[in-house]
């Protein structure tokens, strides 16, 4: 008899307030399946990186977070406390930041951090641990391994840095990877070495990647499936292929419109989405997008549901099938 193994994220109607203040997420579903990378991309302020804490129990002690299921590899965290985020952070989900340095204490030794995810849930030796660091080290592709183990971080460029983040998340074999934008400033060539990386940590032990990102570029070469989020909610979901090159949502296609291609001409201006994102504490019951979108009308008022536009590709908008949204090929 065959087993199927659990969800790496399954997420049922998750919400995130402040105090008795205003959600400024609302009502996101949102599933990874084992070895699946999915991407959340939006501007800042949308809500992706307050989903990614959420996820590891990370939030300040003001949040509240409710959910009607919060499955985070098998195990419903929905209502747990800080003893159970202890049992489920590093093992069961890691978390790749976006500044590694904030991520890595400069006073260790970049063996010994890596070593105590392991040692801190009793799953090896301190020896063991610290074998094991150095062949992660060598795993993600870190030079010299062995001298590199024994280095502070202030000793290591940035792309090194990132690969050791990501050695760590991978220390104890998660079942769910979150990258939030892990490749913020850096350069080209290690940015798409770092989303190999990825790739191939998700390939070799099958856990599912939660990739957060503002580079819509780096969703459409790298993820599975995409989430659009607008001011807390999700306005728009599919494959890269359907949502970033046939977007169904105003605020999707405005975003791939403010894209620079390899066939925008030089000196032309790209368009800008107009004003800045909606505040969580002024949306209306209706489309939240809608102060900022070029074909809203008085039916916008009304609330807005995610409707199916074809198998497998969602959109939070009436008018989805009457509009004459623009394509552009980023997948190129």
């Amino acid at each position: 008899m065959t087993t199927t193994a659990p969800a790496a994220l399954d997420v049922q109607h998750l919400s995130i307030r402040y105090g008795t203040g205003t959600p400024v997420v609302s009502d996101v579903t949102l599933s990874v399946a084992p070895g699946e990378i999915v991407g959340i991309i939006g501007e800042s302020g949308c809500g992706k990186s307050s989903i990614g804490f959420a996820l590891m129990g990370l939030l300040p002690g003001t949040a509240v977070v409710e959910a009607d299921a919060l499955g985070v590899g098998g195990r419903d965290m929905a209502d747990a406390d800080e003893r159970d985020w202890n049992g489920v952070r590093g093992t069961t989900a890691s978390m790749i930041f976006q500044e590694p340095m904030s991520a890595l204490n400069p006073c260790m030794r970049i063996g010994a951090q890596i070593a105590e995810v392991l040692t801190v849930h009793s799953l090896a030796s301190k020896k063991e641990a610290l074998a094991k660091a150095v062949e992660l080290l060598t795993l993600v592709q870190v030079p010299e391994p062995e001298l590199r183990a024994q280095q502070f971080p202030h000793q290591l460029s940035g792309g090194m840095r990132q690969r050791v983040v990501i050695a760590m998340a991978m220390a104890a074999d998660p079942t769910l990877l979150i990258a939030d934008e892990p490749t913020t400033a850096l350069d080209v060539t290690v940015q798409a070495q770092i989303l190999d990386l990825l790739d191939k940590a998700r390939r070799e032990t099958g856990a599912g990647v939660l990739l957060i990102s503002h580079d819509l570029g780096v969703i459409a070469q790298t993820c599975d499936r995409v989430v659009v989020m607008y001011a807390g909610q999700i306005v728009e979901e599919g494959t890269p292929s359907e949502v970033l090159a046939r977007p169904s949502h105003p605020y999707t296609a405005a975003l791939v419109d403010s894209i620079p291609t390899t066939h925008t001409a030089p000196r032309v201006d790209l368009p800008m989405i107009r004003g800045g994102v909606t505040d969580a504490d002024r949306a209306t019951a209706g489309c939240r997008f809608a102060a900022r979108c070029a074909f809203a009308t008085d039916g916008c008022s009304a609330p807005q549901e995610l409707e199916a536009v074809e198998e497998g590709h969602t959109a939070r908008c009436w008018r989805t099938h009457e509009l004459p949204l623009s394509r552009k090929e980023v997948l190129a």
